[in-house]
C-alpha cells in the first residue's frame, strides 16, 4: 500500500463591487505537501496569486481581465514560476 501524502494549504479571495458595472478581485491559493512524503520530481509546493477586473457591459454581456503569478517548487529539480494574463468574454442567455 502507498502512504498518503500529508499536506496543508488553502485558498482565499476578496471581491470589491464599487458600482453595478465593475467587480474587482484579488486572491491566493497554496498547496504545501510534507517534503518527507515526496520523491524526486514531485511538487513540493504550489502557490498562485491573482487579481482580476470584470466589467458588465449590460445584463447579458461582461468582459474580464486577470493577471496571475504562479510558483512551483519541486523535489530535486529546478523550481518554476509563471505570469499569466488572460481575458474573458461572457454572454448569458
Amino acid at each position: 500500500l502507498e502512504k498518503p501524502i500529508d499536506t496543508i494549504g488553502g485558498w482565499g479571495q476578496l471581491c470589491y463591487h464599487p458600482t453595478p458595472k465593475w467587480l474587482f478581485s484579488v486572491g491566493a491559493g497554496i498547496d504545501d505537501p510534507s517534503d518527507n512524503d515526496l520523491s524526486t520530481a514531485y511538487r513540493a509546493r504550489n502557490a498562485t496569486y491573482f487579481t482580476n477586473a470584470i466589467y458588465n457591459i449590460n445584463n447579458q454581456t461582461r468582459v474580464g481581465l486577470e493577471v496571475s503569478y504562479m510558483e512551483t517548487e519541486w523535489v530535486g529539480i529546478d523550481d518554476g514560476d509563471n505570469i499569466r494574463v488572460q481575458s474573458s468574454l461572457q454572454f448569458n442567455f
